[in-house]
């Protein structure tokens, strides 16, 4: 079985954004051990993770801010080329999340959502999936978006991009 964080590390490793240039940054909410953001710190300029855990990453070329996702994003000054999102999975703050990234993310960009497809009823407890698999309903409402969900592994993840950042817009214009 394919780990999400193996699909996020080979989907960045070989995405090319709108302007035609790599993924250079990346952002990790939720850090867990940096199971995602250790796997990229080699290939991108720019990592960052945030965790109320201490020292929740594992590598020195992540800058790492102990801290809640809401403290991080009023003291962010930097953009992204990718989120990662898997820090609280309570419903009302993974939407205040995702906005908040949506925000922070650059044209051709890309959001992961963790925890977006439970295999079942058992992975919806607070301490797995929580309801945090709920705000794929309401991204689809409010926003102009496109949204895959995979079933990967027993959570589940969702990639998320602005419609008008698909790249066949951008060379029809």
């Amino acid at each position: 079985m394919i780990s999400f964080q193996e699909s996020i590390y080979y989907l960045l490793k070989h995405a090319i954004k709108v302007d035609k240039s790599p993924f250079n940054s990346f952002l990790e909410l939720g850090a867990t051990k940096g199971s995602v953001s250790n796997n990229l710190a080699d290939i991108f300029n720019l990592v960052e993770s945030v965790d109320i855990v201490p020292e929740a990453t594992t590598s020195t070329k992540i800058k790492f801010y102990n801290m809640t996702t809401d403290e991080y994003f009023k003291q962010n000054t930097n953009t992204f080329d990718s989120i990662f999102i898997d820090a609280d999975h309570e419903y009302n703050q993974v939407l205040k999340d995702f906005r908040n990234s949506l925000n922070i993310l650059n044209s051709g960009g890309i959001i992961f959502l963790h925890d977006t497809d439970p295999v079942e009823e058992s992975f919806t407890r607070p301490n797995l999936c929580g309801d945090s698999w709920k705000v794929i309903d309401i991204i689809e409402e409010e926003y102009d978006l496109d949204l895959i969900t995979l079933p990967i592994a027993y959570p589940g993840l969702t990639i998320v991009q602005r419609k008008l950042d698909r790249r066949v817009y951008q060379w029809q214009k």
